[in-house]
């Protein structure tokens, strides 16, 4: 998982670098922007102005879609990719390589083709809804060398919004979770509509980026590791061996591994390493307290992406001791020990920090907090003692993790407006965790009542 971040932390930093070297030719953007006007009144859709003016009636809808644009490709986005690798990880590494073509898709339209947003074009009707709900500006200068003002096309917000929400749509069970995620993209797109920031035909281009991006991330997946895996072969597959003579060195096999031996190689090279589930277990601890530490602090983002790391390492241990052989009863016992201690490590930070504040309600709801989390987990532990299997409830620990990181990472708006999400993810958790107690309780009195001689 380190790497996936680091890949992610590289690529999105390379992203906005690049973004923000093409923003400075305005002049050009704006003759784009009104171009883009021209065509929709040729098309007949030129319908922005009216949908925005509408929207302004409700200043509760105004600001919830101008949050939710700003925290699209940051928090929401971090989020659901997290979910993904948690909960789904066969598909997170298709939907990591359609991001990656997608922002470079994005990059050769934002070269070639830089973009007014509408938001910038009063003249027209339209209102700047990012100044007039966050009340900073979009020319910073210091922020245009990481942010590109005349990114409008493609609309990465409606690509992003398509990859995400088709593939949470053909994963989750519910209807109505999949009626949400295949909604997903129509309500991202609504959003930037009234927020002022993409055209309709943007829209449109970032679908079509969407399906390019599917297109080779598709012809990707069916690529293998050439050279280095080939070496290896001898490890996944029974193949006759011709010859006990090394490889000459620099020639290079051009038949590619399939997905499932490159997966076999991998988990090869992690059993024969010395890496043990308990030192992962450790490293996920460390991490942890550090982003208590970073909390105390008030560096509430910084603290939730070390938050976010180390719970990912603690679900990690475990899968990586089945998978490699290494695990022992103490291992298990420690990482169940070490779960606990590390989700009430970071929550005594956060309530520390609410108890400075003076904020008595929200102490309380982290004390809820904890007691519930940890009665989860007994109710857990305790049904199985008794022979029934007990993982139903809201509440489980990849939820809890991410309504935390959430909380953290937009204790102060994440450096986007004037808000927290602290307290609200802490009355979240709460709540869902002792519903979460209350479902288990139910759950284990009914397996019980129907167990034969009851």
């Amino acid at each position: 998982m380190l790497r996936q971040v680091g890949l992610f932390g590289v690529a999105y930093l390379l992203y906005r670098l690049v973004e923000g070297a093409v923003s400075h030719n305005s002049a050009v953007a704006f003759a784009h922007a009104r171009d883009m006007i021209s065509l929709e009144r040729t098309l007949h859709i030129f319908v922005e102005p009216s949908v925005q003016s509408w929207a302004a009636g409700s200043h509760l809808l105004i600001e919830v879609a101008t949050y939710v644009y700003i925290n699209a490709q940051t928090t929401i986005l971090i989020g659901l990719l997290l979910y993904l690798y948690t909960a789904h990880n066969k598909s997170f590494y298709f939907v990591r390589n359609m991001l990656f073509v997608a922002m470079l898709i994005a990059l050769i339209g934002y070269a070639f083709f830089p973009t007014a947003p509408p938001r910038f074009l009063p003249n027209y009707g339209f209102i700047d809804t990012i100044s007039y709900i966050t009340g900073t500006s979009s020319n910073s200068t210091v922020a245009n060398e990481f942010f590109n003002p005349y990114a409008a096309v493609p609309s990465m917000h409606v690509a992003f919004a398509v990859m995400i929400g088709l593939t949470l749509a053909r994963l989750v069970r519910t209807r109505i979770a999949r009626a949400w995620w295949l909604l997903w993209p129509v309500w991202i797109t609504f959003v930037t509509v009234i927020t002022g920031n993409h055209f309709l035909l943007d829209a449109v281009l970032g679908l079509l980026t969407a399906g390019v991006s599917a297109i080779v991330a598709r012809r990707l997946a069916r690529l293998g590791v050439r050279r280095l895996a080939a070496r290896d072969r001898g490890d996944l597959v029974s193949t006759p061996q011709t010859t006990d003579r090394p490889p000459k060195p620099g020639r290079r096999s051009l038949t590619p591994l399939r997905a499932t031996e490159t997966r076999a190689l991998v988990r090869n090279r992690l059993i024969e390493s010395r890496l043990t589930p308990n030192a992962i277990s450790l490293t996920g601890l460390a991490l942890n307290v550090l982003a208590a530490v970073l909390v105390w602090e008030r560096y509430f983002f910084l603290g939730g992406l070390a938050f976010i790391v180390g719970s990912i390492l603690d679900t990690l241990d475990g899968r990586y001791s089945r998978m490699s052989d290494k695990g022992t009863p103490f291992g298990a016992f420690l990482d169940s020990t070490l779960d606990r201690c590390e989700e009430g490590i970071v929550l005594t930070a956060v309530a520390a920090n609410f108890a400075r504040e003076h904020n008595q309600i929200a102490v309380a709801a982290v004390v809820v907090a904890v007691l519930a989390s940890l009665m989860v987990s007994y109710t857990r532990a305790r049904a199985e003692a008794l022979g029934v299997e007990c993982k139903v409830g809201l509440a489980t620990r990849p939820v809890r993790v991410t309504i935390l990181a959430i909380g953290l990472v937009l204790a102060r708006g994440a450096s986007l407006g004037h808000f927290s999400a602290l307290a609200a993810a802490v009355y979240v958790l709460a709540a869902l965790s002792a519903f979460t107690v209350v479902q288990r309780i139910f759950h284990v009195r009914s397996e019980l009542r129907a167990a034969p001689g009851a």
